[in-house]
């Protein structure tokens, strides 16, 4: 678990997890919007990938991924002026991030042409977009408020424990999918890719940001 304090902001700026409504809805839009894209991207390997199982686990997690986005988007409070739609937003760096995974899946599949594609999207879900996600849950749950984050702390729990759970099954199947020295090193290609965007972005650990405070707030 995460411990109070730690870095997640650009920067390595630090500051309490209270956060104000406007960013705690930011950050949960974020989630919403992180939620509801795994849940389109897994959603659209179904059809085309051979393995049975592969194909069954990509569409149960696709149906999970969609029920965290409702709710996530069931948290989103209700601001004046504010249309709650708006607030799923990504925020530059996690739109990028995944943004760039059909880029660099199409990239090294060029480069790795006997490497079938299961492969390469086991990789994208298991060595950085789920883990990077059960990074960014991990720590906000470790850093929330009982007395006032009760809600966000449940679904916190359920959701972190889907992730892990597909994250198991999904590193499993990767696993069972590496016949091939050549397999190997496509994985790690896609891994190394997604990651250099995320470096070049400035996150540090996670997938989704938080929200940035001025110094004079954070102190």
């Amino acid at each position: 678990m995460s411990s109070p304090g730690d870095p997640l902001a650009p920067g390595g700026l630090q500051f309490p997890l209270s956060l104000g409504l406007r960013e705690s809805a930011a950050l949960i839009g974020a989630y919403r919007w992180a939620e509801h894209n795994l849940y389109l991207l897994a959603g659209s390997w179904v059809q085309d990938t051979d393995d049975p199982e592969v194909r069954l686990h990509l569409d149960l997690v696709s149906g999970e991924h969609g029920w965290h986005a409702e709710l996530w988007e069931d948290r989103l409070p209700v601001l004046d002026g504010v249309d709650r739609e708006a607030l799923s937003r990504p925020g530059p760096a996690l739109e990028a991030a995944c943004a760039s995974v059909p880029v660099i899946l199409e990239s090294v599949s060029g480069e790795h042409p006997a490497t079938s594609a299961t492969v390469l999207r086991l990789a994208a879900l298991y060595r950085f977009l789920i883990p990077r996600l059960v990074a960014t849950y991990d720590y906000h749950l470790g850093n929330a408020v009982p007395a006032t984050d009760g809600p966000t702390i449940r679904i916190l729990r359920m959701v972190l424990r889907d992730e892990v759970e597909s994250w198991q099954t999904g590193e499993r199947l990767l696993q069972t999918a590496l016949r091939t020295p050549a397999a190997v090193s496509a994985a790690g290609a896609v891994q190394v890719g997604l990651e250099s965007v995320v470096a070049a972005a400035g996150v540090a650990p996670g997938l989704v940001p938080w929200p940035v405070r001025p110094p004079e707030e954070a102190a």
